[in-house]
């Protein structure tokens, strides 16, 4: 009778947490030292030239225009963008990527626009 009193004692003691003596019949785990390094992820760059659609408006009347150009592959993300009204045509935007390359669309006095690269 004494025994499963102190076998119940000991397990009311275990389920409410007031041991703190630590047994030897029960396994501690042990975790490894050494983890795989991870790999860094890759970057996704495209390989060649991407060509998108550019909407362009226009700085002076807000006429929208899809304007097509071809961009080299370190042109990533969005780009700075600035409109300018000029003194020779009706005005200019300029689209400038983190990497440098900037695209020129020009919008001439008599219609239409014109794209230059650099």
């Amino acid at each position: 009778m004494l025994s499963s009193i102190s076998r119940l004692a000991g397990l009311v003691a275990i389920t409410l947490g007031l041991t703190t003596t630590a047994r030897a019949d029960v396994p501690i785990p042990i975790m490894p030292t050494q983890v795989a390094p991870l790999a860094p992820a890759p970057l996704l760059v495209p390989a060649g030239p991407q060509k998108i659609l550019l909407k362009v408006t226009h700085p002076c009347n807000g006429c929208c225009y899809d304007v097509p150009v071809c961009l080299p592959a370190c042109c990533v993300g969005a780009p700075c963008v600035t409109h300018h009204r000029t003194l020779i045509g009706c005005g200019r935007v300029v689209y400038r990527w983190s990497c440098g390359h900037c695209v020129v669309i020009r919008f001439p006095r008599h219609g239409g626009y014109r794209v230059v690269q650099g």
